[in-house]
């Protein structure tokens, strides 16, 4: 006598059977089927949300966190293998301006633009990702040299010269360039890196990069040039407060008849640290950190004060000699600089 579902028996109990077994199977099968979609389902959203993770929504190019990991391991391979590597970072110059003119939306649609252009000027097998804002970085593994990375840097400046579309106005959006290479230096860190294009970054948008190209290579003394101006940062901000400022005035001789007929004003600055520290290093420090109001305000104050003590000397007969003060791009579009101050 056989068994299960199909075992003997009359006709009518083996069909009720049969129908019950073909039921129970059939939800069976439902189930099987639903939880496979929804396995299939939960496995394409924790894609997605992956996805999302580590790309930027705006471009979709890969974000920092994908570049933290590839640049992990291209240090790790690097150590393994004779090849090189090297990240060049990259910020577009004067990207505010189309914001500021055009709207957010429009520097989005420029930004997304731009993201095209230097995907295509890359090579197949670097990365490419946005850090934020208008920042983006390039990772070069499997490098032979620092040329060889100086000219990939060119080759992704050259496709920035191409036109973008904002708004119906052509731009040719450049970008300055920071570029960090490693070869066999033990023990160099993803963070270190990344500090040594932000240094070279850094010089290229102060200074314009070698040779004006807008691109900087990283080196021993480019860092040293750094860290001095970034102590001498520092050390100027408190300048004022510990009095280490001072004015020199130079006389203004008529040739003609031998009379001193004003004086120019000039800012002066001895540092505990640096010593006797040249105008034409700190005055642009303070133009770039924003402390030249300040020292000119200083300076003019220090003008006023000493003319107004010459003219009251005793047996000064009246002496009118003008005295004049520099000042700043910045200090005359500022509204709180006083009306008529080149008068006195």
């Amino acid at each position: 006598m056989g068994l299960g579902p199909f075992a003997a028996g009359d006709g009518s109990t083996d069909v009720i059977r049969l129908q019950i077994f073909l039921t129970i199977a059939l939800v069976a099968a439902f189930v099987v089927a639903a939880m496979a979609s929804e396995l299939a389902g939960r496995d394409e959203v924790h894609q997605l949300l992956e996805h999302q993770a580590k790309h930027d929504a705006l471009t979709g190019l890969p974000n920092r966190l994908v570049l933290a990991d590839r640049l992990s391991d291209a240090l790790s391979g690097r150590e393994e293998s004779s090849r090189s590597v090297a990240i060049i970072l990259i910020d577009l110059d004067d990207f505010k301006k189309i914001n500021d003119r055009h709207g957010h939306p429009a520097g989005d649609s420029a930004l997304v633009a731009v993201a095209g252009l230097m995907t295509s000027s890359v090579r197949p097998h670097d990365l490419l990702c946005r850090l934020g804002g208008d920042e983006f970085v390039v990772l070069c593994e499997d490098l032979s040299s620092s040329e060889q990375a100086i000219k990939i840097a060119h080759d992704v400046k050259r496709g920035l010269d191409r036109p973008v579309d904002v708004a119906g106005v052509e731009y040719r959006l450049a970008g300055s360039m920071g570029i960090a290479f490693v070869n066999a230096e033990p023990g160099i860190t993803s963070i270190d890196l990344l500090r040594r294009a932000d240094i070279a970054l850094y010089h290229s948008k102060r200074t314009g990069g070698t040779d004006g190209t807008g691109i900087s290579l990283f080196d021993n003394a480019l860092e040293a040039s750094t860290q001095h101006r970034s102590e001498m940062d520092e050390e100027l901000r408190g300048a004022i407060q510990r009095d280490e400022l001072s004015v020199a005035y130079q006389p203004i001789v008529n040739l003609m008849t031998g009379e001193v007929t004003k004086f120019e004003a000039l800012a002066r600055w001895h540092n505990r640290r640096f010593g006797v520290v040249g105008p034409a290093e700190f005055i642009p420090l303070a133009e770039e950190i924003g402390l030249i109001n300040d020292i000119g305000d200083w300076v003019l104050e220090q003008a006023c004060r000493q003319t107004a003590t010459w003219r009251a000397r005793p047996g000064a007969g009246g002496c009118r000699a003008a005295v004049a003060v520099n000042v700043s791009a910045r200090q005359l579009c500022d509204a709180a600089f006083p009306d008529g101050c080149g008068t006195s």
